[in-house]
């Protein structure tokens, strides 16, 4: 029986774009050479905190893994990390 957790997608989503608005941001706009004072106050302070999209998109990932292995413990009373990752290619 396989689980799915369809809420995970969508904050999976949302971290995806906080990254593509951040990355997005700083290949449009150059803030240092910018005359524009919204951009130097603001834009680095709004649109430059991508690495929290990482970090909700890395714990999400840590999440569903240990949760798959302790799944698989638990029904076989054993785990190897090498036909773990195996399975997931």
């Amino acid at each position: 029986m396989k689980v799915y957790f369809p809420k995970l997608d969508k904050l999976r989503f949302f971290a995806f774009l906080i990254v593509f608005i951040s990355h997005t941001f700083f290949f449009l706009f150059n803030v240092e050479q910018s005359g524009s004072s919204w951009l130097k106050t603001y834009g680095s302070k709004v649109f430059g905190n991508g690495e929290v999209g990482v970090h909700i998109f890395f714990t999400l990932s840590g999440f569903l893994i240990m949760f798959l292995a302790l799944k698989e413990l638990k029904k076989t009373q054993n785990f190897s990390v090498k036909s773990f990752f195996k399975r997931r290619i």
